[in-house]
């Protein structure tokens, strides 16, 4: 059936005329079809004989600027490709988005055609438009043949585009390609570069969790003990990420357990991540890689000399409810054993005190383990821990001989903690045994008005403050 007849197709041929887009333009441009076709099938023969009858055919370009070369690499045809750059095509042509033949060759890792690319003329060190080098691309991708020809015919191997300021090293590691990072560290890799945003290669294949590519960057003569720019060890790092298997395998190769970070020392950190709070952006927990557990790791760390009675020095970043102004303000000084109060982790801090941590620590601020399991500082409806668990923690703390009277900075006391956070059951376990229910904070704050909603910024606890009543009219003269 003809979609054209007639006065139809005279109308065609004018508006294609006028357009621009004559017979013979039409008529190339189904040659170079015709002749892309051949070299995607493969049909290097039928190629080389367009090839002799209209060489120009091999600087024809697709609408993206992809030239035969491009396809002829992409499908590794070493012939095809050899006779396109025997008949003159550009070994160094750049589609649309700035590849070339010679980055698609250094995904593919074929030898041959890498060869033939920069004998031709291709530049071994050429970049994207990041600045990204080849031998970038090859490391990313983990071709360790491309990896190899690159550096053989005199890719650097310390290049660093501009993008992030990143390495070769850097993307094997983080890609987890241990043939590639072994092949660039063969070659005389940094292993000691740094990324603009100040990761190392190691940091990187920490942070993705390659525990082999992590080994190999150690035998390198990579620092285990080096920090990122937010000041976390390699440790921490793993931890934070969910990778307490490759965390222990640090421990286990004489990482220091107690250098400070930001939020602490690596015992610090999983501590808390045994009962993650969401912060104040919501974010969800790392997913866990291997299976090693958190009580698992708690156990490396101990063996591997970890303080138990180490201070937090400095705050978590984004710590969320237990950094505000009417809370336990920031927690500086706090314990492993504080942070696992504060969750409400009983077992976790039966584990502490059993490896010779100090139940009656208190941080800078006066805040002690049993004010933070009773429920201070926390608001919002946020919380860690239920109830009965929180009144586990309590229970503990004052069976190891906790001060039920203990004040804060500000006067507050364990029963101002848990009169604002709705823990009935401490409440009443408190004051069942000793507790003062009517003192007042430095501010003037009871009990009562933390659980009432007088102090407008806290939520009502009509429970609690009932029974705070209830027990102040118990003991009125």
């Amino acid at each position: 059936m003809k979609l054209f007849s007639g006065h139809h197709s005279q109308l065609l041929i004018v508006l294609l005329t006028i357009s621009g887009i004559g017979n013979t333009e039409l008529t190339a441009r189904s040659e170079n079809d015709r002749f892309f076709q051949l070299v995607k099938e493969g049909n290097t023969s039928a190629v080389r004989a367009a090839l002799a009858t209209n060489s120009r055919q091999a600087h024809a370009e697709e609408v993206d600027g992809m030239t035969a070369l491009h396809w002829a690499v992409h499908f590794e045809d070493v012939d095809t490709a050899t006779a396109l750059i025997n008949a003159g095509a550009n070994p160094s042509a750049e589609t649309r988005y700035g590849v070339t033949p010679l980055s698609l060759a250094s995904l593919t890792g074929n030898t041959a055609i890498l060869a033939g690319l920069l004998e031709a003329g291709a530049d071994v060190n050429e970049t994207s438009r990041e600045g990204q080098t080849v031998l970038m691309t090859a490391a990313r991708s983990g071709t360790v043949t491309a990896v190899d020809t690159l550096i053989d015919h005199g890719a650097d191997v310390n290049a660093v585009e501009t993008w992030r300021g990143q390495t070769a090293l850097m993307w094997s590691a983080a890609e987890q390609h241990l043939q590639a990072t072994d092949a660039l560290l063969r070659h005389g890799a940094d292993v000691s570069a740094r990324s603009d945003g100040g990761f190392t290669p190691l940091l990187f294949a920490i942070r993705s969790g390659a525990i082999d590519v992590t080994d190999a960057l150690l035998n390198g003569g990579a620092n285990i003990n080096e920090v990122d720019s937010d000041g976390h060890t390699g440790v921490v790092l793993a931890i934070l990420n969910g990778h307490n298997e490759l965390a222990a395998f640090l421990l286990d190769a004489g990482a220091d357990p107690n250098i400070s970070t930001p939020g602490g020392t690596a015992l610090h950190h999983a501590v808390r991540w045994q009962r993650y709070e969401f912060t104040d952006f919501y974010r969800p927990p790392p997913r866990q890689t291997g299976t090693l557990d958190l009580d698992g790791l708690l156990v490396h760390l101990v063996a591997a000399g970890a303080d138990v009675n180490a201070p937090l020095e400095t705050r978590f970043p984004r710590a969320g409810t237990f950094d505000n102004n009417w809370g336990a303000r920031p927690l500086i000084g706090a314990t492993p054993l504080l942070i696992a109060a504060r969750a409400g982790d009983a077992s976790t801090m039966l584990f502490l005190v059993a490896h010779g941590a100090n139940p009656f620590v208190s941080t800078e601020k006066g805040v002690t383990p049993l004010m933070l399991a009773a429920g201070m500082g926390f608001t919002f409806e946020r919380s860690i821990g239920s109830e009965s668990e929180r009144l586990e923690a309590v229970e503990l703390l004052w069976r190891l001989g906790a001060n039920l009277e203990a004040v804060t900075d500000k006067g507050e006391t364990a029963m101002h903690g848990a009169a604002r956070s709705g823990t009935t059951s401490v409440v009443q376990f408190l004051a069942h045994h000793g507790a003062a229910v009517d003192i007042e904070s430095d501010d003037g704050w009871t009990p009562l008005e933390n659980a009432d909603g007088t102090r407008s910024h806290f939520s009502d606890r009509p429970t609690t403050a009932a029974l705070i009543q209830d027990l102040l009219d118990d003991r009125a003269p």
